[in-house]
């Protein structure tokens, strides 16, 4: 911007000129316009906005501050019917036929509030519309040094942008460094100019008949994907192609980290990448801070907890180093196979009481890399990876393993051979953080297909449940603050024995599953049953028991779960607050919604515990029985 006196008189002339510009703008229906994207980032709940919001500076107070901080870049035409694109597992969220996708980018200068803007269709000699949509929206004005992303589809036609600037001197660069760009599909058709000074102008474009985007992406194109969110917010977010690769996403906008935990669905949200993102052969995708933009939604199983869904176990050995457990041993220690008395497929069976039944892969023949054959068998198949060595890590094997299923078997995603998928990566290439030097043992991806394994901790059956959770939409187990702390279920620590600890899940984690809501009792003021007096039995006794599980719901956001942590059978093995009576704490959600849980009492006989609104009391345990005295007052 250029120099007008010093910065105080600057601010009070720009509220003078602010309130003399701004005005109610009337909007009318307009055809074949739909709001395709709702920005990630967005902290309004305005039907239609586009909106994505990150602060690359701090405030300093001023006319943006008095008109009202915009958390949206645009307002659309109420009026028009504003659309998501079709969800699809296989198709990206695209414009419908015939429209382009128009997208927006603002980066903010230290003088916001003097900006505006306004999209027309252009109609020749017929007069002017009301615009299509604008901004920022009424009564408020933009941050500063903050970025604002928003998107609409547009029919075919001709277009201008109108840009108001009230001080006549751009949005660059003396000033904070600001600029603007609009896109159809992919191609820059308007970039600001730092020269360009004006009090008003209008930027023609033309949208000409839709196009093709390449579903994968290449240079300079606009890539979808799924967003993967991993169990502890501190990891990276990550973004899965339609081919099933996954990469972390590096050099994130400020606040998106926050915001897509909070707000998306790991394993469901849509997101369309910047074209500028680069991705590399290490499993990494650099965002250059630019905004990724929702994309709606894909198709989910609405309950995975129950039925039979087939799982492939695959092997890695890469240039110098195999993985150290032959296909035979993965294989039993997987599904058993008659040989381990525990294992993966045997405990989920028995916790759901036969309600998932988790089956191998079926057979199929393959091609290797070097065109020898190769399949599956037993649930388990070997992938050779020449190409990479051990210290690439598994960032690049998880990439390259992908890739390597596809192509062995002719597929265009590894779900056509198996509901989950396990990768055993050989020993020492899986490091949670830098400095661990490959002592991580596995991770997975919540809502989702994939776990990972560094090497013999594939046939943990402990983790391999608690992997396995995560792809089921489990949160970790917690107690006092500490993660993984409440060892009372498998979603806790885990343990590295091939056969052992025989235990299920913690009493928040057994109400999410469903395998017991015939057996469940929800106690709140405002439903039939604001108490309970009753005995209460342990998983194991399921099938012969009249209550295994309760959940209070008080006027907090978080709900309590009361079980009898019985130490028997199928969770005979249970690590902590044995034969005790235990409540864990779970923020509010739907059944199936993701969320850790607090384990925060362990009650033995006599003993009480007192929450919001409610007391929980315990009398006599009867440990021959299997059961627990428990009453739930109001207090």
């Amino acid at each position: 911007m250029s120099a007008m006196g010093d910065e105080e008189a600057r601010a009070e002339g720009a509220t003078d000129n602010e309130s003399a510009r701004r005005s109610s703008v009337a909007m009318c229906r307009r055809g074949h316009i739909a709001a395709l994207l709702a920005l990630l980032f967005s902290f309004s709940a305005l039907v239609g906005v586009a909106t994505y919001l990150g602060t690359k500076g701090r405030s300093n107070g001023g006319p943006d501050a008095a008109m009202g901080d915009a958390s949206s870049l645009m307002t659309v035409n109420p009026q028009n019917v504003l659309r998501q694109p079709p969800a699809s597992s296989s198709t990206p969220a695209r414009c419908p036929d015939g429209e382009q996708r128009w997208v927006l980018r603002l980066l903010t200068d230290d003088y916001p509030w003097e900006i505006r803007w306004e999209l027309h269709a252009s109609n020749g000699d017929q007069g002017e519309d009301a615009p299509l949509a604008f901004g920022p929206p009424e009564d408020t004005s933009y941050k500063r040094r903050t970025r604002y992303v928003g998107a609409l589809c547009l029919s075919p036609g001709e277009y201008f942008v109108r840009w108001f600037d009230s001080a006549g001197d751009g949005v660059c660069c003396s000033y904070g460094r600001g600029e603007w760009s609009a896109r159809v599909d992919g191609g820059v058709v308007l970039n600001s100019d730092p020269e360009d000074l004006y009090v008003e102008k209008d930027f023609p474009f033309e949208v000409v008949g839709s196009e093709v985007i390449d579903d994968v992406g290449g240079s300079g194109e606009e890539v979808i994907g799924t967003i993967l969110i991993m169990p502890r917010q501190e990891r990276p977010l990550n973004v899965e192609l339609p081919e099933g690769t996954i990469y972390e996403l590096q050099n994130l906008p400020p606040g998106f980290v926050d915001y897509a935990t909070r707000e998306l669905v790991s394993g469901v949200s849509l997101i369309a990448l910047p074209e500028s993102t680069e991705f590399f052969p290490n499993g990494t995708a650099d965002l250059k801070e630019e905004a990724p933009i929702s994309a709606g939604q894909r198709e989910k199983e609405v309950n995975e907890f129950e039925g039979t869904q087939s799982v492939l176990v695959v092997r890695v050995d890469v240039a110098d180093k195999a993985m150290s457990v032959n296909e035979t041993s993965l294989s039993n220690s997987v599904f058993g196979n008659g040989v381990d008395r525990a294992n993966m497929v045997s405990q989920f069976d028995a916790c759901s009481h036969g309600k998932l039944k988790l089956v191998k892969a079926p057979d199929r023949s393959g091609r290797s890399a070097d065109n020898q054959n190769a399949g599956i068998a037993n649930g388990v198949v070997t992938v050779n990876l020449p190409s990479v060595r051990k210290v690439e890590g598994h960032g690049t094997m998880r990439v390259a393993v992908t890739k390597e299923l596809n192509r062995m078997f002719g597929v265009k995603h590894p779900t056509e051979l198996a509901e989950f998928v396990v990768y055993c990566l050989p020993v020492g290439t899986y490091s949670p953080n830098p400095g661990a030097d490959g002592k991580g043992i596995a991770y997975a991806y919540i809502h989702h297909w994939l776990s990972i394994f560094n090497d013999k901790w594939c046939t943990s059956v402990s983790l391999q449940m608690h992997e396995l959770g995560h792809n089921l939409n489990m949160g970790h187990s917690n107690e006092g603050g500490e993660t993984y702390e409440d060892q009372t279920g498998i979603m806790g620590a885990s343990y590295p024995n091939s056969d052992s600890p025989r235990m299920c899940f913690n009493a928040a984690k057994s109400w999410q599953t469903g395998w017991y809501r015939d057996k469940g009792i929800t106690i709140n003021s405002s439903g039939a049953n604001n108490s309970f007096a009753g005995i209460l039995h342990g998983i194991a006794d399921y099938p012969i028991a009249t209550t295994v599980l309760l959940r209070i719901q008080n006027r907090s956001r978080n709900d309590h779960y009361v079980n009898f942590n019985a130490k028997r059978g199928i969770n005979a093995q249970t690590q902590e607050a044995r034969n005790m009576v235990t409540v864990v704490r779970r923020p509010r959600g739907g059944r199936n919604s993701y969320a850790e849980s607090e384990l925060v009492a362990k009650l033995d006989s006599g003993e009480s515990f007192e929450i919001q609104g409610y007391k929980i009391s315990v009398g006599q345990i009867d440990r021959i029985a299997g059961t627990a005295e428990v009453t739930v007052s109001p207090r």
